[in-house]
């Protein structure tokens, strides 16, 4: 075993406080810190509390303890003779990031585990207890993700448990915090009667839209801290959308998979925001399924009755696509398109990569030809996959009327993805032809249960700006661009884990990520990619959409820089300036017209 760790299992119970009977080392190498976290096996869900003890000469306790008391006896060092310090250790646990699991009646126990660092074990644990919080704090609201589309008003509801058989009083403080900063604060008066149930109900009213940063802190009648909730909520715009199936906007979901909260949330948090088209779908909710992979197998001899049989249940999908994933050989992820260069050729291919050629290119055709000889109304989006898959096809002519649109899927690191295929259909001939995103493009924030806003903001600017790359490199729909919720368990902690626009089920409460695609979908809602602006300047990309309501533009920066823009608008018109959040205000004009400051987000 790990003889760092020790691994237990306690009662289901709101535990706010491990104490600890330690033995401290006062050698300068030590570490005289111990870590207790809180575990869910399996799902991968943990949080961290670490507490520290003085060396021996020492008489503050380090940040991170509640307390740390010298007691009056000294700890036996052992074969080496000698005492040590003896300390009672108080390690402050966050019971609140574990509400779903502690309230879910399904659970029948926690795990803990210490923690300390043989190379420099500092500390030596002689016993250990856990501290039940006297009243239990669960944050819930009425929306699934705490997701709020105006006229709403936020709402949460804090039910209190008393655990105790005296009756519990003591004040519930919750603070709310906008994007920009600002705070709001709500104190309320508590009483629980024994072993009782108390729900207090807390209205926040928003004064602007987007993400919200959600806090309670719970305390008793001596105003000591006993537990805390934080999460996240969004306030969204009216949704006065009227794109349908015609919508570019889809999204990938992963439903009940990798311990996801399954189809009708995942519907429900893509609606809000006007998804269209994703893995699962609800017609009754405008969100259609967006499209399903007809090639069963690789090879001349697969039956075509397996296609057909695959088929006939299918017709309500928005595409069918020939191939999912599939590579000729492992090199054909990322090699640069030769073809771009002056006198280049295609990848010649080696002898087995070009028998598997052949036996792709037979399913693909035989996939195609049933296909359109039973449901010839039903477009076929071909590759799905990256794009050096493709232009394989490509470069061998492959027959045009075999498909409607060629499909992307590939992670978010690649965004160079979207020029290449495009350069490379345009170079063989078939840039007509409209792209599309069935899967990937994925940008991930920080792991953890607390992760950093900092990071939840660049996976938002990085979602926005793959989006815009997307349109004007000529994507005509992302079917399946980036993913409704970070996926649970092992998964959580690959590549393709944290990836979500809203975080991890059984929550699913939003990341920065949600409101801004919400943002887009609305602004840009039956809008058409114009055309490219110039702007004079190499880092400053401006793009144009036509929709009903006239042009709609997008500015950015790529080098980080903050720069100055200054344009003129036609007479009569006012234009309006709107943040990824959904914050929008008219411009003032000057002058010189009128001027706004551009950044790396992307504004509108």
């Amino acid at each position: 075993g790990d003889r760092r760790r020790v691994m237990f299992r306690v009662p289901r119970r709101a535990y706010n406080e491990m104490r600890l009977l330690v033995a401290a080392d006062s050698r300068a190498a030590a570490t005289n810190a111990v870590t207790v976290r809180m575990i869910k096996a399996v799902r991968c869900h943990y949080v961290d509390a670490t507490g520290h003890v003085p060396g021996r000469t020492t008489a503050a306790p380090r940040p991170g303890c509640i307390e740390a008391t010298r007691l009056p006896v000294q700890a036996a060092r052992g074969r080496s003779g000698g005492t040590r310090p003896l300390w009672l250790l108080r390690v402050p646990l966050d019971p609140g990031a574990f509400q779903d699991f502690l309230g879910d009646p399904r659970e029948r126990y926690l795990d803990l585990d210490l923690m300390t660092d043989t190379g420099h074990k500092g500390l030596h644990v002689f016993a250990a207890t856990l501290v039940e919080s006297p009243v239990e704090l669960k944050v819930v609201s009425d929306e699934i993700g705490h997701i709020f589309t105006e006229p709403q008003v936020p709402r949460f509801h804090c039910i209190l448990r008393n655990t105790t058989a005296a009756a519990q009083t003591g004040a519930l403080v919750v603070q709310a915090t906008d994007y920009y900063g600002a705070t709001q604060q709500v104190e309320q008066a508590y009483q629980v009667p024994p072993m009782g149930v108390a729900t207090q109900t807390v209205e926040l009213p928003a004064a602007v839209r987007g993400i919200h940063y959600f806090e309670a802190r719970l305390g008793d009648a001596a105003g000591q801290p006993l537990m805390r909730r934080q999460t996240t909520y969004a306030v969204l715009a009216p949704d006065t959308r009227e794109a349908d199936r015609d919508s570019p906007f889809g999204m990938w979901s992963f439903g009940s998979g990798h311990y996801g909260g399954g189809e009708a949330p995942s519907i429900d948090l893509m609606r809000k925001i006007g998804v269209r088209w994703s893995h699962h779908g609800d017609p009754a909710q405008r969100v259609y399924r967006g499209y399903h992979n007809i090639v069963r197998g690789f090879g001349p001899d697969d039956p075509v009755e397996s296609w057909l049989a695959s088929m006939q249940d299918k017709t309500d999908y928005g595409h069918w696509s020939v191939f999912a994933e599939v590579a000729i050989s492992g090199r054909h992820y990322s090699y640069f398109p030769t073809e771009l260069l002056e006198n280049g050729n295609p990848m010649a291919l080696t002898p087995d990569e070009e028998t598997t050629f052949r036996r792709l290119w037979q399913s693909a055709v035989r996939a195609s030809e049933t296909a359109r000889k039973y449901h010839p109304d039903k477009p076929l989006v071909f590759g799905n996959g990256y794009p050096q898959f493709i232009w394989t096809f490509l470069s061998r002519g492959y027959p045009r009327h075999y498909f409607d649109g060629l499909a992307l899927d590939f992670i978010g690191d690649r965004m160079s993805m979207f020029f290449y295929l495009r350069e490379v259909a345009k170079h063989y001939g078939y840039g007509e032809v409209p792209m599309y995103i069935t899967e990937g493009f994925y940008l991930g924030s920080e792991r953890g249960y607390y992760p950093s806003r900092a990071s939840e903001d660049r996976q938002a600017m990085g979602y926005l700006r793959g989006y815009l790359a997307g349109f004007a490199n000529g994507m005509k729909a992302f079917i399946g661009a980036c993913e409704v919720w970070d996926v649970g368990g092992g998964y959580y902690y690959t590549g393709y884990g944290p990836l979500g626009v809203c975080r991890r089920a059984p929550e699913m409460n939003p990341k920065p990520a949600y409101c801004m695609y919400g943002t887009m979908s609305l602004l840009l809602d039956r809008a058409t990619f114009h055309s490219l602006v110039p702007t004079a300047s190499m880092c400053v990309y401006m793009t144009r959409f036509d929709g009903p309501r006239g042009p709609v533009y997008a500015v950015w920066t790529a080098d980080g820089s903050t720069r100055a823009i200054r344009f003129a608008a036609e007479p009569g018109r006012t234009p309006r300036r709107t943040d990824h959040q959904g914050n929008s205000f008219p411009l003032t004009a000057g002058g010189d017209g009128f001027a706004l400051e551009a950044g790396p987000v992307p504004m509108w």
